[in-house]
């Protein structure tokens, strides 16, 4: 992705649920996939997850 290479990010928010605006719904294990994958190609940009957390 040339866009981090380009610009400064202060983060990077992943979406934790399959269905936007939808309310209760469980975290979903692709999210952890998608974050290893970026994690491997750009370990310095912090990451955020957007809803089905819990404490």
């Amino acid at each position: 992705m040339k866009i981090f290479e380009k610009y400064d990010f202060d983060y990077i928010q992943f979406m934790g649920i399959e269905k936007i605006g939808y309310g209760g719904q469980e975290l979903t294990a692709k999210v952890y996939r998608k974050i290893k994958s970026f994690k491997k190609k750009f370990p310095k940009v912090p990451v955020q997850v957007d809803g089905g957390v819990k404490k």
